[in-house]
C-alpha cells in the first residue's frame, strides 16, 4: 500500500496504466453513479480523495521515470482548463458575444497540451538507467518469493 501512495521513485508505464485502469477508471464510474443515484456526500468525498491521491502519486512517479519533476502535473492538469474557465466566464457575461481569437488559440493549445500529456505519461518510455529520481524500475531485480512459515 505504501508503494501506491508514494510520491518518490519512478513508475513504469505498466504501473501507470494498471493504476489508471484498475483504480482510477472504476472509482470514477462509482463516483459518477453515486452522484447520480445516491445522496451520500461523505462517501463521495472520501472516495474522491482516495482516487485523487492515487492518481496524483502514480502521475508524479511516472513523470519521475521520464526524468521530469512532479510539478509538470500543474501544467498538464491545470493549464488545459484555464481557457475553458475563461470561456465559461465570458459566456456567462455575454452569451451571444463572439469568442476572441486569442481564446480560440488558447483552446487549441489546451487540446494540444492534453494530447501531449497523454503521450508523455502513458506512451513514451522512461529514461533508461538511473536518473535523478532513482534507479530504472525495469532494471531492478524482482523480489525473491518467500516461503510461508
Amino acid at each position: 500500500m505504501d508503494l501506491i501512495f508514494n510520491l518518490e521513485g519512478r513508475a513504469r508505464r505498466l504501473e501507470y496504466w494498471a493504476i489508471s485502469l484498475t483504480v482510477g477508471l472504476p472509482l470514477t464510474v462509482i463516483r459518477i453513479a453515486l452522484s447520480i443515484f445516491a445522496h451520500l456526500p461523505h462517501l463521495f468525498e472520501a472516495q474522491y480523495l482516495v482516487t485523487a491521491v492515487l492518481v496524483l502519486a502514480v502521475n508524479v512517479r511516472r513523470l519521475h521515470d521520464r526524468n521530469k519533476r512532479g510539478w509538470w502535473l500543474a501544467v498538464y492538469w491545470i493549464a488545459p482548463f484555464l481557457p475553458l474557465a475563461i470561456l465559461s466566464a465570458m459566456a456567462a457575461r455575454n452569451p451571444e458575444g463572439q469568442m476572441p481569437i486569442w481564446l480560440v488559440i488558447a483552446l487549441i493549445g489546451s487540446a494540444v497540451l492534453s494530447v501531449w500529456a497523454f503521450i508523455d505519461l502513458g506512451c513514451l518510455p522512461g529514461t533508461q538507467g538511473e536518473n535523478r529520481f532513482g534507479p530504472d524500475p525495469k532494471s531492478e531485480p524482482e523480489p525473491e518469493p518467500q516461503a510461508a512459515i
